[in-house]
């Protein structure tokens, strides 16, 4: 049933009307969340966000049945690219909890160079760059991350939205995937909901505004919070990630120089980068993890990142942004090692683990289980969580994981960080349930992480595989 714009925008308003309404009658008692409020913030707007987990996801099925799955999309970037009072009226601000055990810093103290376990015991060995020159690593940027819940690219392509989604709970915001050029992407439809199944399948297909449109949207953000600083205005924290890709009719030979052009014109505002080599919608794109490829296209996209920061103007001591990998859940064991394999002795930062599916489980109950495309959400979440698992093993802890991928609360969360994971991205389930999931899986995550003892999220990373070892 399709309504006229006009039509939807007016349900879209009376249903978070009445969400906002109804959420503040029934809204907990801040005691039971388990964290301090900060002083100040007991108001009228910070309990109406405290109650309304289920009735947004309500309001959020209702409107589903009006607005198709890439529209709705459309809107939210709209939604979070507006001024901060349009999102408190709605109640999408989370009240500001005091999270302290959810702060984290998984890259702090650690270099660029190779990761291999003889030269992680030396520490600061000089390492060489493709060209066989020798460089002596640099120190990673120092980010420390507000709380370990990130959004992940895909979500907020352009970078048009970034401190909207940082003002609702997220500890990061990952970009992109940004290719050189603009490009549509595959036709419409392209973005299917599963909802008895709490999955997505998407056929996007690297849909891009281009590295130079999402350029000027990182600059009028730079400029925006500089003087928003100045003026004393509100000013959102977190960090934000840039997810680099391939032009669709770039060929296989020719595709590290298009994460060489992103890289030159966007590094200066990442906080971290991502080869995305991964996306089952760009044809031929899934080739580049290749041992061979691979290791050609990171060895040069991590040269290009060090000379890139060492050239930085001013610099005292320069930093590089984090390099990560994102990788896709279908691989086999042969190909889980090799991208260890490569990942160590190139000497990236980290993976992302993991991207969409192609395989469609036996388990799926919706009609549109049989689209194109990747597959994300519920259906995911084992497949994602015994790849961090297994790859947390291969590369003996010593990279950075951010797990992704069926994540619906904080046990799911939980789960992965045990498994390996340092860090957690959403896509889906912030697709269905809205802006109070974020709360709410922190809310979860911070008592399950009280409940077994733990006082951060860094002690937890990887308990799992201490626990096999003491039981062996």
């Amino acid at each position: 049933m399709a309504l006229p714009a006009w039509q939807r925008k007016a349900v879209l308003l009376g249903a978070l009307g009445v969400g906002c309404g109804a959420s503040l009658l029934l809204s907990s008692r801040r005691e039971s969340l388990g964290a301090p409020m900060r002083p100040g913030h007991d108001s009228l707007l910070c309990r109406v966000n405290l109650g309304g987990d289920k009735l947004y996801y309500h309001a959020g099925r209702f409107l589903r049945r009006f607005i198709d799955a890439e529209s709705a999309h459309e809107r939210a970037i709209d939604f979070a690219s507006k001024s901060r009072a349009w999102r408190m009226m709605l109640g999408c601000v989370p009240a500001q909890y005091e999270w302290a055990n959810l702060r984290t810093a998984p890259f702090e103290g650690r270099t660029t160079g190779p990761k291999t376990e003889d030269e992680r015991n030396r520490g600061t060995k000089k390492a060489r760059n493709h060209a066989g020159d020798i460089d002596t690593p640099l120190p990673l940027k120092s980010l420390e991350f507000v709380n370990p819940i990130g959004l992940a690219a895909g979500f907020d392509k352009n970078a048009q939205a970034i401190d909207g989604l940082l003002d609702i709970g997220f500890g990061f915001v990952e970009i992109g995937s940004v290719t050189p050029l603009p490009q549509p992407g595959n036709p419409r439809p392209r973005v299917f909901r599963l909802e008895e199944d709490r999955a997505i399948i998407n056929r996007y297909g690297f849909n891009s505004q281009g590295m130079d449109a999402v350029d000027n949207h990182l600059d009028e953000r730079t400029s925006q919070r500089a003087l928003d600083g100045a003026r004393g205005n509100y000013v959102v924290d977190g960090i934000v990630g840039v997810n680099l890709g391939k032009n669709k009719l770039t060929p296989e030979a020719n595709a590290v120089e298009d994460y060489e052009k992103c890289l030159d014109r966007l590094q200066k505002y990442a906080d971290y980068i991502v080869v995305n080599v991964s996306s089952p919608n760009t044809p031929g794109l899934r080739n580049l993890q290749a041992k061979s490829s691979l290791t050609d296209l990171l060895t040069r996209v991590k040269a290009r990142r060090d000379a890139l920061a060492r050239s930085k103007i001013h610099a005292e001591t320069p930093v590089a942004p984090p390099l990560m990998l994102k990788i896709a859940p279908d691989l086999t064991d042969e190909q889980k090692q090799d991208i260890a394999d490569v990942c160590l002795n190139v000497g990236i930062d980290g993976l992302i683990i993991s991207n969409t599916t192609l395989s469609r489980p036996s388990t799926l109950k919706s009609s549109n289980a049989s689209e194109i495309g990747g597959l994300s959400g519920a259906p995911l979440k084992h497949m994602s969580t015994e790849l961090i698992r297994d790859m947390h093993q291969r590369t003996k802890g010593s990279l950075v994981i951010i797990g992704v991928g069926g994540i619906e609360n904080g046990e799911d969360v939980y789960a992965k960080i045990r498994a390996g994971a340092n860090l957690i991205q959403v896509y889906s389930s912030f697709a269905y349930g809205g802006p109070h999931q974020v709360h709410l899986i922190k809310r979860e995550l911070t008592q399950l992480l009280k409940r077994d003892g733990f006082n951060n999220v860094a002690e937890a990373v990887g308990a799992d595989h201490r626990q096999t070892q003491k039981a062996q």
